[in-house]
């Protein structure tokens, strides 16, 4: 009689475990839905500095209105690139892809290459092994005198 008990048991907790882990989760998040937090501002905003001032703001230090202006234009931006996405010109214009391609590649280089974990001698040695990728080829060049 014990031993059913404990089948029994075990077959409940096992039946309960397969539904329980095939009950999909629902979430109010969708693919229209953005999510504005600091983080994904502090990006944002580091992203759209203008390189050739020098009196730029740490994004700390920025006020409440301009906090919310840089959240409207994080919104503008972003609902424009999933409008852009959806109507395909990420496919049609192969500028647009190109640059998609070569951010996707700096994406997977910064997370492959983690700059803290390389040494000087192992760049030297990169460096000494493959010195004619980075020797211009030697050009002659001559000009005409006329007297």
């Amino acid at each position: 009689m014990r031993k059913k008990i404990v089948v029994i048991v075990g077959l409940i907790i096992g039946l309960s475990i397969i539904v329980l882990s095939t009950i999909q989760p629902t979430s109010d998040i969708n693919e229209d839905t953005i999510i504005v937090n600091n983080r994904n501002l502090e990006v944002f905003y580091f992203n759209n500095l203008d390189s050739e001032n020098p009196y730029n703001q740490d994004f700390s230090t920025l006020s409440d209105k301009q906090i919310n202006q840089l959240k409207k234009e994080f919104i503008k931006r972003e609902v424009l690139a999933r409008e852009a996405k959806k109507l395909g010109l990420d496919k049609i214009d192969s500028i647009i892809s190109a640059r998609l391609a070569q951010l996707g590649q700096q994406a997977l280089v910064g997370e492959i290459i983690d700059i803290d974990s390389i040494e000087i001698s192992e760049v030297n040695k990169f460096f000494d092994t493959n010195k004619l990728q980075y020797i211009e080829p030697e050009t002659i060049s001559f000009s005409h005198i006329f007297f």
